[in-house]
């Protein structure tokens, strides 16, 4: 006789993804037992799903990617040109100020082989910039865009811009990066 499951992927991604914002991915936030003893199973009942903690993680990666896919179309939904870019990069802080630790596992993850097609986060956002920066440097725009919004997330979550005024240093910094976007659009 079969007996019935007690947990399914989903369940494990979920609560997965629970931990490591509560306590990141070190090694006291995201284990095996710690996911297993939340949910009521043994540890093994995992290895059905996950064989081993790095393609747990390289799951919670992958939806994070998905999550903040998700957040940006929403957020350049409707919009155009740099009111799309703009409101794109601000989800995309967004994203990272309230998920520090999936935000960081996300860009953890490695860049798919070249043969590979690019990611729809990566689409999107390429599609987004191309509306500012034109077919033929949409790809090098989206680059520089992407690499503005990480150094603003890394120095903002390090404490770097202490007292002064980083929403609008990284408005400024934004408005800067759309005007070069256009020269040669």
């Amino acid at each position: 006789m079969a007996f019935p499951s007690k947990t399914c992927a989903a369940d494990i991604l979920r609560v997965a993804l629970a931990k490591l914002e509560g306590k990141g991915a070190g090694s006291g936030g995201l284990s095996v037992r710690g996911i297993a003893a939340e949910l009521g199973v043994a540890p093994n009942a995992l290895y059905h799903y996950y064989p081993d903690r790095d393609r747990l993680l390289a799951a919670a990666a992958e939806e994070g990617e998905r999550l903040l896919h998700e957040t940006i179309r929403d957020a350049a939904q409707g919009r155009r040109g740099a009111a799309a870019v703009r409101s794109m990069a601000e989800a995309y802080l967004e994203f990272a100020r309230r998920r520090p630790a999936l935000y960081a596992l996300v860009m953890q993850k490695p860049a798919p082989p070249a043969d590979v097609p690019a990611p729809p986060l990566w689409t999107l956002v390429i599609d987004v910039v191309a509306q500012v920066a034109g077919p033929k440097r949409a790809r090098e725009a989206a680059t520089a865009l992407w690499g503005f919004l990480h150094g603003a997330v890394a120095l903002e979550s390090a404490g770097r811009f202490s007292d002064e005024k980083p929403r609008s240093a990284i408005a400024f910094g934004l408005e800067a990066l759309l005007a070069g976007m256009r020269q040669k659009a």
